[in-house]
């Protein structure tokens, strides 16, 4: 009994880090950060809460409302619903960037919304497992390191890797479903620099 307890001492450690690393909760810090550091991406707070609204209430949605759901609650369910909502808020973002936004908005919404799109072609065109948390989760480092600071990117990649320790901890990915969905947003945000900027 005492040769578990640091076991699971770190698998509480990792279920408490999860969860405060959801994906939606880095981007909102992202989006805030970028609006008090830089003046290229958001002309007014109203632009501000808008992307905060399509990129982390609207996906982060998909869980209180999944408790209300009938039926069996399942892991696969909440995924499939949380995927979902996720989707739909990128896809709102990127209309909404691409309607309104400067070009750097667009590029960030465009590289969210077509990072989704590679994952769904990988997970399922080639049943090549990527992950969602992996892609989302590098977006506010490479996000940052390409128009904030160094170190605010060096911020976010603590925060991704300690997303992708306690996702690999709790069995919830593979190392390698973590890597391809961080390499689905790398290449959805090259693709979106050569569109828009």
């Amino acid at each position: 009994m005492k040769e578990q307890a640091p076991n699971q001492a770190l698998v509480k450690a990792a279920k408490i880090i999860r969860i405060l690393t959801v994906p939606p909760i880095p981007a909102a810090a992202f989006l805030i950060t970028a609006y008090f550091e830089t003046n290229d991406i958001f002309r007014s707070p109203d632009e501000l809460q808008a992307a905060v609204m399509f990129l982390s209430i609207l996906p982060l949605l998909a869980y209180p409302l999944f408790q209300w759901m009938p039926g069996e609650h399942t892991r696969e369910k909440q995924r499939k619903m949380a995927f979902l909502f996720t989707l739909a808020g990128y896809a709102l973002g990127f209309l909404y960037g691409f309607l309104w936004g400067m070009p750097k908005m667009k590029a960030m919404f465009f590289s969210y919304f077509s990072g989704v799109v590679l994952l769904s072609i990988l997970n399922k065109g080639f049943h090549i497992r990527a992950s969602g948390h992996g892609a989302s989760g590098i977006a506010p480092v490479i996000l940052s390191f390409q128009w904030i600071s160094t170190s605010a990117a060096s911020v976010f990649m603590i925060i991704f890797l300690l997303s992708c320790w306690s996702s690999v901890k709790l069995k919830r990915h593979r190392p390698s479903e973590l890597l391809f969905g961080a390499a689905c947003f790398a290449l959805s945000f090259l693709i979106s620099k050569w569109i828009f900027l």
